[in-house]
């Protein structure tokens, strides 16, 4: 019975963590600000939980029922986003205590569970205070790790959030009929446990420092396996899994404190080389997968991430079961220690840390740590601190520090990574609050990484659009970003105020305000917003535009509580692949978009070729909810501007239009870019294609074909095959004129030619 009630308790525990996290991404913003928030008052709390737990010994009955209320409550409040529009009011700082506040109450009647089951199993069992920590400690992560992972990959996508709640909500009132029926009491008395003042020492310090390392691995796997939603709960469920892993190896091998302590240094130090094997071994991997399903992707990505990681989390995770050598050994105060400065190491790590050392120095820094704390603890000789220190200094000669750097997407294939590892000639990193931008200077030019994801690549322009459009420069991906910044001006027939979310290079920005009398730019990444001085060079002078404001926010809670109306928004986010972006692209969003314009007001948004068949759906199916006169705006056969308008343009409007811009960009006259614009009469086969919400983010769930494989196999043009083109709209789309279009579309494609030019050479 013990082993269900655990089980049932510890899915209870982090399905909340990882449910509470998608919830408040959503209301909150910044997902690496905010996931270090969760997480660090999750960790802590369930820490202050499990040192109060002796005051609640009689009372775990009482507990659960309140943790199924709040759970209840949660997916009340859910439903009609109360939570979400008290904090889109808020400023940064108040959300984040908002969060906290939030996730508080229930890590902390969970942090008491553990110890109090324990306590239960030895009274109840009549056995010793080890096995029955050992056992409840195993059972729960077990349960803990099944249910995140089964969130994430089926429960989440298919049921949506607010039944996740309500189905937590269900699992712990089945643990307390459970425990009622099973009438298992806090009958009789626990030996009280003590901590030595040494044991004190090697719990705190050691737990601070994974802390540390715990932050580390948490911003590598984004840049080696992808800033995705689920890769977050892969991360979490890693962690918790080896964590009932090394109870598991404790219980097996009887292994003792002393044995693991001398162990430890010199394992840190060898697992530094198998972190470097084991990130070129993904590539291999990563060559060989090509599932078409979407499951399989899933499943693979997170067993390579469960290889590379459990080691290290098993290694800390021995901590707490080896410790518990004798029964009177404190395990209520000795996983709130644990737990605290595990939380309180993660918290440095993030906001002091990561901003002054790069990650490599950052594990250099944990592994001399973890050496130079025992060796004056006197846990081991100096020949274990000669050798440990000795592979450390070899790993430090050889570990090429670039691959913390890279994007996901540089990983590939091992021909892939080592041409980037070839090409790239200097690295500036700009950290800030646990989120980093690396801007790679190569031979083919800069490129920017954030946080995993590949943003843009940027060639140097200088300040004047003269001498940088009027030359055709083919391998120049600025014309792209110039573009979606400035096509919508043939669309819009107010051009008084606009606004775009997502500011990356800035090029989009300037080129808007070019033509908008006012532009409002919101940008949800610090790091971004600092280093746009030094981009000066590259998107025109972004800050010298006087007409151009910069907002550091989230782009969801920016429009929410806006009471401004615009007459052009523009989505410039990454792609829904990565986690900041998932919210941006749901029917709520969009709806808070159309509410946002004005009457004749466009909505703008990017698709390109990395996204599958399967979410391209998705994605024109929810914009069609509230749109229905769109536009295609051709920037590249395998990257398409969509443009949606309130209400419907009179016949001709855009061929009418003349914008006062006599520059050309790549060749193409300026004015000519109106002929990229096609209107949509319909879109195709979308009866069964499911809508994206915050609720149902179905979106994300798609979103995991092999990105490389998905852009050279696309058809160009894939876009156009998914609409029905309205020439009657089009009063220039006439014998005489079509082969002026194609020949624009041509130069402009560099030779490609548009379905219905195949025959008009």
């Amino acid at each position: 019975m013990f082993q269900v009630i655990t089980f049932l308790a510890g899915i209870c525990g982090f399905a909340y963590e990882i449910l509470l996290n998608r919830t408040l991404t959503t209301m909150f913003g910044s997902i690496s600000y905010l996931q270090g928030v969760i997480l660090f008052s999750f960790i802590l709390f369930a820490g202050i939980g499990a040192l109060i737990s002796d005051r609640a010994k009689n009372h775990l009955d009482y507990i659960l029922f309140a943790l199924g209320v709040f759970s209840f409550l949660l997916s009340f409040l859910w439903n009609d986003y109360l939570l979400l529009k008290i904090i889109s009011d808020q400023d940064l700082l108040i959300r984040a205590l908002l969060t906290i506040f939030i996730v508080a109450p229930g890590a902390l009647l969970i942090g008491t569970i553990i110890p109090i089951l324990t306590d239960l199993k030895t009274l109840n069992d009549n056995s010793n205070k080890k096995q029955s920590f050992l056992f409840v400690y195993l059972a729960y992560h077990i349960g803990a790790g099944i249910i995140l992972i089964s969130l994430d990959l089926w429960w989440i996508p298919i049921m949506g959030i607010k039944s996740g709640f309500i189905l937590l909500g269900s699992i712990i009132l089945l643990v307390l009929l459970i425990l009622k029926l099973s009438k298992v009491q806090y009958i009789g008395k626990v030996t009280r446990g003590w901590l030595t003042s040494k044991e004190v020492y090697l719990i705190s310090i050691i737990s601070l420092i994974s802390g540390f390392i715990q932050f580390g691995i948490l911003k590598t796997h984004y840049h080696f396996f992808g800033p995705f939603p689920e890769n977050f709960t892969f991360m979490i469920a890693t962690s918790i899994l080896s964590l009932g892993l090394a109870s598991a190896i404790v219980k097996r091998f009887k292994l003792k404190k002393k044995r693991w302590l001398k162990a430890l240094p010199l394992a840190l130090a060898s697992y530094l080389f198998y972190l470097w094997a084991g990130v070129h071994a993904i590539t291999y991997i990563n060559d060989l997968i090509n599932f078409e399903i979407n499951m399989l992707n899933k499943i693979t990505r997170f067993a390579m991430m469960f290889i590379l990681y459990t080691p290290i989390y098993v290694l800390f995770g021995l901590l707490l079961p080896c410790f518990h050598e004798r029964d009177e050994f404190d395990t209520k105060t000795s996983i709130a220690l644990n737990s605290i400065f595990n939380a309180i190491g993660f918290i440095l790590s993030m906001f002091i840390l990561h901003q002054l050392i790069p990650l490599k120095i950052l594990f250099l820094f944990c592994s001399i740590g973890i050496i130079a704390f025992l060796w004056i603890k006197n846990e081991f000789s100096n020949i274990f601190i000669l050798i440990s220190l000795g592979l450390i200094a070899i790993w430090t000669l050889f570990f090429n520090s670039t691959i913390f750097h890279l994007s996901y997407t540089h990983f590939g294939s091992p021909k892939n990574l080592e041409q980037t590892l070839k090409m790239t000639t200097g690295i500036e990193s700009f950290r800030k609050a646990g989120s980093e931008v690396s801007l790679l200077n190569t031979l083919g030019g800069k490129i920017v990484v954030i946080d995993g994801y590949r943003s843009l690549r940027i060639s140097k322009t200088d300040n004047s659009l003269v001498d940088s459009f009027e030359q055709i420069n083919l391998s120049s991906g600025n014309k792209y970003e110039f573009v979606m910044g400035a096509l919508q001006a043939f669309l819009s027939q107010k051009k008084e105020k606009s606004l775009i979310l997502g500011v990356g290079s800035g090029i989009t920005i300037t080129a808007n305000s070019m033509f908008f009398k006012n532009v409002d730019a919101v940008e949800i990444n610090p790091v971004i917003m600092d280093m746009q001085e030094m981009l000066t060079n590259y998107n025109y002078g972004l800050f010298d535009k006087k007409n151009v404001n910069l907002f550091f926010d989230d782009g969801f809670n920016f429009l929410l509580k806006s009471n401004q109306m615009y007459d052009l928004i523009v989505n410039n986010v990454p792609t829904p692949r990565y986690s900041v972006a998932a919210k941006i692209w749901t029917q709520e969003f969009i709806e808070i978009i159309y509410n946002k314009l004005n009457n004749e007001g466009v909505f703008s948004v990017w698709l390109n070729a990395g996204i599958n068949d399967k979410s391209t759906n998705i994605i024109l199916k929810t914009i069609s909810q509230k749109f229905s006169n769109c536009y295609i705006g051709v920037l590249h056969p395998l990257y398409s501007n969509l443009m949606c308008i309130k209400t419907k343009l009179p016949k001709g409007y855009i061929e009418s239009v003349q914008i006062e811009h006599n520059k050309s960009i790549s060749g193409t006259s300026f004015n000519n870019l109106k002929y990229l614009l096609f209107p949509i009469k319909s879109f195709k086969n979308l009866h069964s294609t499911p809508v994206n919400s915050l609720n149902k983010p179905t979106l994300p769930y798609y979103l995991d074909a092999k990105f490389d494989k998905l852009w050279k196999e696309t058809p160009p043009w894939y876009l156009f095959d998914k609409v029905n083109i309205d020439w009657n709209m089009m009063s220039d789309f006439k014998n005489d004129n079509i082969q002026k279009r194609c020949q624009i579309l041509k130069k402009w494609l560099n030779g490609f030619n548009a379905p219905f030019c195949e025959n008009n050479d």
